[in-house]
């Protein structure tokens, strides 16, 4: 049993186990700081303007793009909300990715690449979102 060894490891400074954000202190002669911090969350209601002022760009057919104002729209009006409905959010965020989903993989009929660009930059901030 040569090279075997039963000894326990022994750690002198705080272990932390999943999120950690704040700050902290510690050592015993001198002074040593963590700070952490976690980067924020897209803001939902800035993504989905900025979203409706890109929609116009995407040479969407005028039925799908004025549907989809209404559901960006709806989804403003629920996140202003004291208490807004997360299944009325996610639906509404969903149709938007669905809306420009074709113009995004460049498949959709007469998208150019700007548009197809534009696309999947909605798309991306669209799915950063944690609702």
């Amino acid at each position: 049993m040569s090279g075997s060894d039963d000894r326990e490891n022994v750690y002198n400074e705080p272990m932390f186990f999943g999120d950690f954000n704040g700050q902290m202190s510690m050592g015993n002669r001198e002074s040593v700081q963590y700070q952490v911090n976690q980067a924020s969350e897209p803001d939902i209601a800035t993504v989905v303007a900025e979203v409706l002022k890109k929609l116009g760009a995407l040479g969407l057919p005028e039925d799908d793009l004025n549907d989809a104002v209404v559901e960006g729209k709806a989804v403003l009006a629920e996140v202003a909300k004291e208490e807004p409905d997360r299944t009325v959010v996610r639906r509404g965020i969903n149709y938007l990715k669905g809306a420009v989903a074709g113009i995004a993989a460049g498949v959709a009929t007469g998208a150019n690449q700007g548009a197809a660009e534009i696309g999947q930059q909605i798309v991306r901030d669209l799915g950063s979102l944690i609702i």
